[in-house]
């Protein structure tokens, strides 16, 4: 038996991070740290080391072990991309989250260990070395720094009852994540259907229906999870139950695309470059995954996002990531008003700042309404 470490040279840390049973350090803090991550491989040791309860760094491997560490890094992806939309923290992607399992050499120097490659014809035995130092250079243009609110549905994640099938939906949803070129990303669609091809397989509903039981379980949620807060209940009113036919259209509608998209790729080799970002998809399903498992007593900011998921669903949902300009700056897209009230609501309300709770609501309704006016504006040009 050999030492090992588990090490992500692409995620890096602005503190030590403890999830209970799962614990991501600085690699750097390591007392022994070179003795398993070289340097000349990676370039430094700044990433991530992760362990779990029963396992720290340098200790020897254990199957049980490596397969509760690759349990867990699915999570601890699914809970960073569910509140981390947009790429205010760099050009993060799933790739930035890749770990690699370090074990340690052999004694005898002509001993090198290797990694079987394959390309679909034959397998091909590679330095693992050579490896890992590709990967690390390649995977470095969109490192992530990690902070442990950026995991702040981690623990919500962790208290479903997740079966082997539920983290599997879990991984090829994190798969939409991954990195490609504006000519290659085909594999984006597939996951994305396949994620929820898969959701309503569990939840026996039929494909037609997923609008419609979405929105019934994301509403009977909210009403039986009801935010104390007389601003908030107006605007859920205003922008959601009044508007529920128009929000039904516009996710069927994305939905419907998504689908149509994925068929003429398997069905006529046609690459639609309308999904070659899928922002709300990103968006929607892990709160409709969520959902599905109707937790009880979530955290506040869960009920929040979900209320603002469905009030900027009311603007056309392929229009999220355009942006205005003006002479002087540039306003936040739709997907970025979204992300920044369910980051910021949750502490406005627990505070009782009804002022700003007020200003951050009209802010983030007119950045939902103004692609509507620009839409009429349009048709009347």
């Amino acid at each position: 038996m050999r030492r090992i470490a588990y090490y992500l040279p692409n995620l890096h840390l602005e503190d030590d991070i403890n999830l209970g049973q799962f614990r991501l350090l600085k690699a750097y803090k390591w007392d022994n740290s070179e003795s398993l991550i070289e340097q000349k491989v990676f370039g430094d040791i700044n990433g991530t080391l992760i362990e779990v309860d029963g396992f720290s760094t340098g200790d020897m491997f254990s199957p049980t072990v490596n397969e509760s560490i690759y349990r867990e890094l699915e999570l601890i992806k699914f809970a960073y991309f569910f509140s981390t939309l947009s790429n205010h923290h760099g050009f993060v992607s799933n790739d930035a989250f890749e770990v690699f399992r370090i074990i340690e050499k052999n004694k005898d120097p002509s001993f090198e260990h290797k990694v079987c490659l394959n390309n679909g014809i034959d397998s091909f035995l590679m330095s693992l070395d050579k490896y890992y130092n590709s990967k690390a250079l390649s995977g470095g243009f969109g490192r992530a720094l990690l902070t442990k609110h950026d995991l702040k549905y981690f623990h919500l994640i962790k208290s479903l009852p997740l079966s082997d099938d539920d983290l599997m939906i879990i991984s090829i949803f994190n798969k939409t994540r991954n990195l490609y070129t504006d000519s290659d990303f085909v594999d984006r669609v597939l996951f994305a259907r396949i994620a929820i091809e898969k959701l309503t397989k569990k939840l026996e509903w039929k494909l037609p229906q997923i609008t419609e039981k979405f929105l019934d379980d994301a509403l009977k949620f909210i009403e039986s999870n009801k935010v104390e807060n007389e601003e908030i209940k107006n605007f859920f009113v205003e922008n959601v139950m009044k508007k529920r036919e128009l929000i039904k259209v516009n996710i069927e509608k994305y939905l419907n695309g998504l689908k149509d998209a994925r068929h003429a790729l398997a069905h006529a080799g046609e690459q639609s470059n309308d999904f070659q970002n899928i922002c709300y998809f990103m968006a929607w399903f892990p709160i409709a995954f969520t959902l599905s498992f109707e937790p009880k007593e979530p955290e506040q900011d869960f009920v929040l996002r979900t209320i603002f998921l469905l009030a900027a669903s009311g603007a056309d949902i392929q229009k999220w990531q355009e942006r205005e300009y003006t002479l002087t700056s540039s306003k936040r897209t739709i997907l970025e008003s979204f992300e920044h009230i369910s980051r910021v609501m949750p502490k406005l309300v627990s505070r009782g700042n009804c002022e700003y709770i007020e200003l951050y609501l009209k802010g983030f309704k007119s950045s939902i309404a103004q692609e509507k006016a620009n839409k009429c504006v349009m048709q009347e040009f």
